[in-house]
């Protein structure tokens, strides 16, 4: 059984005939046998949908033969509208839609919390799965700001649009090629299950489940590659 983080379940229809919708989900895949943790996925159609409340969980299997679990606090809760809608396709409940949108901001509180614990001014955290930043975070004169993630072409870029940013490459290794100035450490937590190679430094890295690695500019090496500008 695979899992998916940041999930959220749409229908569509085909030629728009309500009477052919179906659903799918989207999210990042974790445990898949072909796929790399972290990996944003649309799933085949759903083909059956269980609500597992003692365990605050949807499974969900579809035409292909895959099984995903839908842990409640990894949904997306900018998309509940669209979830609800779907799970009420497939005819189950979504009366647990609150619960699990509570338990979301539960577990983003606690990220945040992680962020306060772990940074010190002019300082990044990631939090990985797989080579796919989850969250990132700054902190600035104290206070702490969520990053946007803005994917440009073969690369992304983590970045507050006036302070910071921090530009890498994902491939079976994050490869950080930009670091902005005054940017003093990047800390990387794997909330994964995998171990997530770090290179563009003075050596490669490791950052293995579970664990807080950071890096500071004494690593880094500019590697030359030549970056469109952001804006």
């Amino acid at each position: 059984m695979y899992e998916l983080k940041d999930w959220y379940l749409e229908c569509e229809w085909v030629r728009q005939d309500p009477a052919s919708g179906y659903v799918k989900a989207r999210g990042m895949v974790n445990g898949h046998h072909k796929l790399l943790d972290g990996h944003h996925i649309c799933t085949s159609r759903a083909v059956h949908l269980c609500l597992d409340r003692p365990k605050h969980r949807l499974i969900m299997d579809t035409r292909s033969g895959s099984c995903y679990e839908l842990l409640f606090s990894e949904i997306d809760a900018d998309c509940v509208g669209a979830t609800g809608h779907a799970v009420r396709q497939m005819g189950v409940a979504s009366d647990w839609l609150k619960e699990a949108v509570c338990m979301a901001e539960i577990k983003d509180q606690e990220r945040l919390e992680m962020a306060e614990r772990e940074l010190e001014d002019e300082e990044i955290l990631l939090l990985l799965y797989g080579v796919s930043v989850h969250r990132a975070y700054y902190k600035r004169d104290g206070v702490i700001s969520l990053l946007e993630q803005i994917s440009m072409g073969r690369h992304r870029c983590i970045t507050d649009r006036e302070n910071v940013q921090l530009r890498f490459f994902r491939n079976e290794s994050m490869d950080i090629f930009s670091w902005s100035d005054g940017l003093r450490k990047v800390k990387m937590y794997n909330a994964g299950y995998v171990n997530v190679p770090i290179r563009g430094g003075m050596k490669p890295l490791c950052c293995k489940p579970g664990e807080m690695l950071a890096v500071g500019q004494d690593w880094f090496v500019d590697m030359g590659l030549a970056a469109d500008p952001m804006w």
